[in-house]
Order: C-alpha cells, then structure tokens, then sequence
C-alpha cells in the first residue's frame, strides 16, 4: 500500500463516525421532505379549484419543500429505500472524493507519514492537528456548512499545513 492509500485510509477511519451521523441526519432530512411534499401534494389535489396553485407557483412550492429540483425529482421518483440509497451513495461518493482530496494535498506536500493525531470532535464537525516530517503539522477543519441558500447543509473541508 503506497503512502497516499494509507493517508486515505487514516483519514476515512478518522472520519468514519462522522460520515455515519451525516449519512444519517441527511437520509433523516430527505425523507421528512419527501413526507411533507406528499402531504402539499394531497393537499392541494383536495383543494377546491379555487384554493389551488397556478402551475408555477405550484413547483415553486414543490422545489422549496423538496430543497430543489434535485432532491424534488430524487423524493417524487423514489420510495423511501431508493431515496435512503441515493443519498447514501451520494454521500459516500463525496466522502471518499474528500479523502482522496486531503491526501492528495498532504503528498503534494511531501507527508508521506502522519505521526501522530489529536482530533476534536463538536456537533458542526471536527478539527484534527497532525504531527508530520518532525516539526510540521496539518490541521484539518470539517465543519457544516449551507442550509440556507443552497439545496441542502454539505460538509467543508479546510487543510492546512504549517
């Protein structure tokens, strides 16, 4: 295994719980907003002709439920277990891009071994300081970051190297 798999492989482990409670807050997350399109959607197909939305402002309200066009097309063609795989996998996929990311950076500049970890876990993420090649050290900041002007909250990643 070359250093860069190892660095990624330490970084995954790392950030494994981390990864799990994301997994699980977003699938939570989805499928409440699937829950309450459903609900806007039964609502206004018993609302009298009068009460009901002109088209426009009926997928206008269908994408902010949803948390855009995405996610509403994700919730509306899915049943609850497709929509927990989408976002599983879409989560995965974008955990292990960080990872390859991080480690990419730590060889780029010229870590080829982390010696020692102190990582600091909050509700919002975490921040780990690694003692690398003597007297450097990286510090690694994952902190949440959208949820009010983008479709959903994403994890940031901040690296330094010192």
């Amino acid at each position: 295994m070359n250093a860069t798999q190892q660095i990624m492989n330490a970084i995954a482990d790392m950030m494994a719980e981390q990864d799990a409670q994301i997994v699980k807050s977003q699938v939570e997350w989805a499928l409440q907003r699937k829950q309450q399109l459903a609900e806007f959607i039964q609502q206004q197909r018993n609302a009298s002709i009068s009460e009901r939305l002109n088209i426009y402002e009926l997928y206008a309200r269908r994408f902010e439920i949803a948390g855009g066009k995405t996610m509403h097309r994700i919730l509306n063609e899915n049943n609850n277990t497709g929509v927990e795989q989408i976002i599983t996998n879409r989560l995965q996929k974008n955990a292990e891009a960080r990872n390859a990311k991080i480690a990419a950076k730590l060889i780029k500049n010229d870590v080829q071994q982390v010696e020692s970890a102190e990582v600091l876990y909050c509700q919002d993420g975490f921040t780990g300081r690694f003692k690398i090649n003597g007297n450097r050290y990286v510090y690694i900041e994952v902190i949440l970051a959208g949820g009010h002007n983008i479709q959903c909250r994403h994890q940031r990643v901040l690296v330094r190297i010192k």
